[in-house]
């Protein structure tokens, strides 16, 4: 005799991640996949529209049913965005790259909430507003301004790190 074996449920397939390089779009950015696995991560590439005036980097960004960490904003990701006036760094970005906001010549805020960030690239700040205001946590003051105020970063002393 047979006996009936219960067919064991499959288990539910997490969707996984895309393969790194690979672009993701959605409603407000572009994002590159920098690490898949279980814990992806993305880089901030570049805003939907150019002409965009305020811009936030979230923390996390969800496509195809997986939770992306966005842990830095891509070299070049907002050069040349002429009307942005305000961007929000968001809470898992350890690293902004080079030219990120170069030439953003309206950009007089900058707010950067993540207690991560590990380092500025090369003309991140350069040709920003020359009286713009960066927002950092306050127990990362001093850790930020020594990397934010180097000479390769754009900063200049007419803007305030507080």
């Amino acid at each position: 005799p047979t006996s009936q074996q219960p067919t064991p449920q499959a288990p539910t397939e997490q969707p996984a991640a895309k393969p790194v390089g690979t672009i993701l779009k959605t409603s407000k950015a572009s994002y590159r996949v920098t690490k898949a696995g279980k814990t992806p991560e993305v880089a901030y590439v570049k805003p939907k529209s150019k002409k965009a005036k305020t811009v936030t980097i979230p923390a996390t960004v969800k496509k195809g049913g997986v939770t992306y960490k966005v842990t830095s904003v891509a070299d070049n990701a907002m050069k040349n965005c002429k009307k942005m006036t305000k961007v929000t760094v968001g809470t898992n970005v350890k690293k902004i790259g080079k030219n990120a906001f170069y030439g953003c010549k309206k950009l007089g805020k900058i707010v950067i909430k993540s207690k991560k960030l590990k380092g500025v690239g090369k003309n991140a700040f350069k040709g920003i507003k020359k009286n713009a205001t960066i927002d950092v946590p306050n127990s990362k003051k001093s850790k930020y301004k020594k990397f934010m105020k180097k000479k390769k970063t754009g900063y200049k002393k007419t803007m305030k790190i507080k």
